[in-house]
């Protein structure tokens, strides 16, 4: 059996001079071998195993570690709890590639086992400081989506308290108008086409335009009924791949192989950010 998983490129950033994580991460390697220790997080641990560095280039899965074991339900169709001795962990885990020379991240995400910012998270307790992992965004993608034609428009618009009534922009007067009556503080607007229709040819522009107004949360766009809606203040550069599934899990050679071919595939969109 195969699956698909999305694949995401983030930098790391270190310390209070931004730098990357290499030293800590060595450093820690040397300490600890291929297993990083365990670190509790809002009530799970996690942990990154299995680290290889082969030259410049660094393979590990990151994983969660969980004490609550989940029932199964044999071929009879009778459930029954999974027994775990003292100790004994349900491991969860995705994979990911670090490369040195251009300070990246290839990540395998995975939403069983925790986003980037998990990561994060852990990799700011284990090397003592403060780890971000903010991710490529893909401009090109973005621009591409923006002049094509769109078919819904949805923004969240949060009306300023220090802004007088009737001090708002032009084309949500009459919306915040009504809001501040009642003492409500966010809206949500959408706007779309009829199904199998488009919006006008204005909707990119308009879109660009909420991006940049006081106010605006989150501003999302979707090309057609069918597709999942992007996040204009996030659009991650991404990949997908595909991995054989054996005894649950994918198998490391093979999820650092595609990830190897993710990088490849999305060299010359990283280029100047990594």
């Amino acid at each position: 059996m195969k699956k698909k998983f999305r694949v995401y490129f983030a930098l790391t950033s270190f310390g209070p001079n931004g730098v990357s994580v290499v030293e800590p991460l060595r450093a820690e390697s040397a300490v600890h071998g291929q297993h990083l220790p365990p670190v509790l997080i809002n009530e799970d641990k996690y942990q990154i195993r299995d680290l290889i560095r082969i030259g410049a280039v660094w393979g590990g899965s990151f994983a969660k570690l969980r004490s609550d074991a989940p029932h199964i339900i044999d071929a009879q169709n009778t459930e029954r709890q999974i027994e775990l001795d003292d100790g004994d962990s349900i491991l969860e885990k995705c994979y990911f590639q670090y490369r040195e020379a251009s300070n990246l991240i290839v990540w395998q995400n995975s939403k069983n086992t925790g986003s980037l910012n998990r990561a994060a998270d852990y990799m700011s307790q284990i090397f003592g400081g403060a780890v971000t992992l903010p991710q490529i965004q893909n401009q090109a993608e973005l621009e591409k989506v923006l002049n094509g034609q769109l078919y819904e428009v949805e923004f969240d618009y949060a009306r300023t308290p220090s802004m007088p009534l009737g001090g708002e922009v032009e084309w949500s007067q009459h919306a915040m108008d009504m809001m501040a009556p009642i003492d409500a503080a966010k809206a949500r607007f959408m706007l779309r086409a009829p199904r199998g229709g488009s919006l006008g040819a204005r909707a990119g522009q308009l879109a660009r335009e909420m991006l940049g107004i006081a106010g605006t949360e989150k501003v999302r766009v979707r090309i057609s009924a069918e597709d999942d809606p992007i996040d204009l203040f996030m659009a991650p550069l991404r990949d997908t791949i595909e991995l054989s599934i054996v005894d649950g899990y994918p198998q490391r050679a093979e999820a650092l192989a595609e990830l190897e071919a993710a990088y490849d595939r999305n060299r010359k969109f990283i280029g100047t950010a990594a």
